[in-house]
């Protein structure tokens, strides 16, 4: 019964070194075993479930610890305490916290002279550790009970550990060969849940088109409406679309096109949507190279992704590191682009074709170009179509270095509405960002969390701010609830917030909407349920799903996956394994790294 209980408590938090305490009698000599006081002794009963032993070849381990232990059941606990000095918390009991109690004594009925005596069974109030299991020895049976922390556990939590810890009792006995592992630990419904019901995201998109395509459908649907802005120049979509594809035969004659990559070196302007747009529609992808990066940072990356062609404007591109590639500077040189034709060019670009090709930070070594299909933003598009607010005014506010601008810009211009451009110095200047959306209505907004707690904090004393926004949604970071933001979204009882995560080699994956009342949001929302097309799976270091509640790695697959990383095939294939679920010929799961828990509801 240690055993499987070490097991379990494995399992959950994935510890390899437990210590379970447990009491013992402590009346090893016959002449105290009917003498009146009390002996108990606590021992710490310590086990090595490394190596991911057999059941068998840990019950050996955990005997002999046993035996060890009730050899020395008279050294006092708290000595061993003093000798040890682990630090001391008032919040917990040292050395071990979580407690295995058997019940194994004959029970005895007492006589009394003229009494008849019956054992009275009473609700203890008070844990007396973090976490107690008691068995009892009764005729035929064992009763098991958890007594628990209710400040650490609740109900449901314990409900389920004591499901789990039966659902391996019953795999031990079963085969107690079987390594620890690979043990059962969920019930059939539980795995059933977790791995396909939770992840039933199935839903249609326009898997056959790729995200300048959803742009140009829009741009018949409404030429004029304006597309762009940026301070006192606006493009309508036919407009934006013209010059696009005037830069896009312009690129082709250069020699850029399906399968290449260019550089897009520009400060936000009209000109960098044009590029972009420019560089997709011949099947080119998209490098953003911020202006404002070290020297040596954009020189790697040049070195890595080798562009025929990169973008820039006249008084950029002077700093730009020395490169191979032919400069296009769109606002110096835009007489020579503006002879190309303004038709939409007949290139063949697939939604497997690469939208971009943008590098991670490299806080964790040197930086890493990931890959994009068409095919995941495309996706989440159409998941922003059938969820969000539609044809909203929107401020395009992340740098084009980080991927949630290719989800601003396309999310917009598929709906006909107008995205807003704002200069660098804006996004950092908090009073003057908020008169910007006041001044031209903005409606939805992309910001990170620190940005929204800045304007929380900002923007207070003035209740007619923000009042045009309808659609507000963070990610970057964990998003923390404070008084400023509940105030905040009481005044703005038009406003959505919405609670987004997502790597850069998936782009966004899951989604959480705050209720209405912000008197009711918890100080850290959760994450949320996938998007459409995507799955979340929470697998232990075995790569088997893990309980609700219970900590565990989180792996992302369906359509969001990129391709992987650019010229790092061992690195590829290091984070983006093959789908331990799924059938699908090449289907694949992305490793992030995050460890993260269900909720009982399923966010």
């Amino acid at each position: 019964l240690l055993a499987a209980f070490k097991v379990l408590l494995y399992r959950y938090t994935g510890q390899q070194d437990v210590i379970v305490g447990s009491p013992i009698a402590n009346r090893h000599r016959q002449e105290l075993e009917r003498l009146i006081g009390f002996f108990v002794n606590t021992l710490a009963m310590r086990t090595d479930l490394s190596g991911n032993p057999t059941f068998d070849e840990l019950l050996e381990r955990v005997r002999e610890t046993a035996l060890g232990a009730y050899a020395h059941q008279d050294l006092p606990f708290e000595y061993l305490v003093e000798q040890l000095q682990p630090n001391r918390n008032l919040s917990h009991s040292p050395l071990a916290q979580v407690f295995f109690v058997l019940q194994n004594t004959p029970r005895r009925n007492v006589e009394l002279p003229g009494l008849m005596a019956t054992p009275l069974k009473y609700q203890a109030e008070t844990a007396k550790f973090d976490l107690t299991l008691y068995f009892d020895e009764l005729d035929t049976d064992l009763q098991g009970t958890f007594e628990h922390n209710t400040d650490l556990f609740d109900r449901d939590t314990i409900s389920r550990m004591a499901q789990h810890l039966r659902t391996l009792l019953e795999g031990i006995v079963a085969d107690p060969s079987q390594r620890i592992a690979e043990l059962p630990l969920l019930t059939e419904a539980e795995r059933r849940e977790l791995l396909f019901e939770w992840n039933d995201t199935r839903a249609d998109y326009q898997h056959d088109v790729c995200v300048h395509e959803l742009f140009e459908s829009q741009v018949e649907r409404t030429p004029d409406a304006v597309a762009v802005a940026f301070e006192d120049e606006q493009l309508t979509y036919r407009d934006l679309n013209a010059r696009a594809n005037k830069l896009a035969h312009h690129l082709r004659s250069l020699g850029a096109g399906e399968g290449d990559v260019v550089g897009i070196f520009m400060e936000r302007s009209l000109e960098m949507i044009v590029g972009i747009l420019g560089t997709l529609k011949p099947g080119a992808a998209c490098l953003p190279l911020d202006p404002s990066y070290p020297h040596e940072r954009l020189a790697f990356m040049l070195r890595d992704a080798p562009c025929p062609v990169v973008l820039s404007q006249q008084r950029l591109a002077v700093d730009l590191p020395e490169t191979s590639a032919r400069v296009v500077r769109l606002d110096a040189d835009w007489d020579d682009i503006a002879r190309s034709s303004d038709e939409d060019p007949r290139m063949v670009v697939t939604p497997e074709s690469w939208i971009y090709v943008i590098y991670t930070s490299g806080s964790t070594g040197n930086p890493k170009g990931v890959c994009m299909p068409h095919r995941a933003l495309v996706n989440l598009v159409d998941w922003h179509l059938a969820a969000a607010t539609k044809s909203a005014r929107t401020l395009q506010f992340a740098s084009l270095n980080f991927d949630i601008s290719f989800e601003e810009i396309f999310s917009t211009l598929a709906t006909g509405a107008c995205l807003f451009l704002v200069r660098d110095s804006m996004r950092v200047d908090i009073p003057a960002l908020g008169r910007f959306i006041d001044e031209n209505r903005i409606e939805r907004f992309h910001l990170p969390v620190m940005v929204l707690q800045k304007l929380a904090e900002e923007l207070f004393d003035k209740p007619q701010a923000l009042l045009s926004l309808r659609d507000l949604m963070v990610g970057g970071e964990q998003l923390q609830i404070t008084d400023d933001l509940r105030k905040l979204f009481t005044r703005l009882k038009d406003c959505t917030l919405y609670n987004h995560y997502g790597p850069s080699e998936t782009h966004v994956v899951t989604s959480f909407t705050l209720p209405r009342d912000p008197e009711t949001w918890p100080v850290f929302p959760p994450l949320g349920r996938p998007l459409a097309n995507t799955e979340i799976y929470l697998l232990d270091s075995h790569l088997h799903p893990v309980p609700a509640g219970v900590p565990g790695e989180l792996y992302i697959g369906g359509t969001c996956l990129a391709h992987g990383y650019l010229n790092r095939p061992a690195l590829t294939a290091e984070r983006f394994i093959p789908h331990p679920f799924s059938g699908a010929p090449g289907a694949r799961l992305y490793k992030t790294g995050d460890l993260t828990r269900y909720r009982k509801d399923g966010n």
